[in-house]
């Protein structure tokens, strides 16, 4: 799964999507509890007309001792209210020394017109 963020956007392109690649994102929101312990990689977010939208994430573990982190990905519609869905529920991902996680999370419908992916401390 280490490769799923390049696969995507060849996916992404090759179908025609509209793909972002970059590390510092403004729809990834890090909690400061969090924010020493992993740091963002890379967002992929693509998309195809009639598909539901996905966004991929590679975050690094930039702590020396295992971490368990939180995850979740809130989808906005067209006025920018959110999507209520069940997939918009808190994840939780364990985190080792230095290790790339893959976070991957795909739009509950295709009309979807944006997203936040949000990242915390594990409680």
């Amino acid at each position: 799964m280490k490769t799923f963020p390049a696969i995507l956007a060849a996916f992404a392109l090759a179908a025609g999507c509209a793909t972002s690649r970059v590390a510092a994102d403004p729809r990834i929101v890090v909690d400061p509890s969090v924010s020493s312990l992993v740091k963002v990689l890379t967002v992929d977010y693509g998309e195809t007309k009639g598909a539901n939208p996905v966004v991929a994430l590679s975050l690094q573990s930039t702590s020396g001792r295992t971490r368990k982190i939180q995850y979740r990905t809130v989808w906005f519609d067209a006025n920018g209210a959110p999507v209520a869905s069940a997939l918009s529920l808190w994840k939780t991902a364990t985190l080792d020394p230095d290790e790339i996680a893959d976070l991957r999370a795909v739009a509950p419908r295709s009309d979807v017109n944006g997203f936040r992916v949000e990242i915390r401390k594990a409680p």
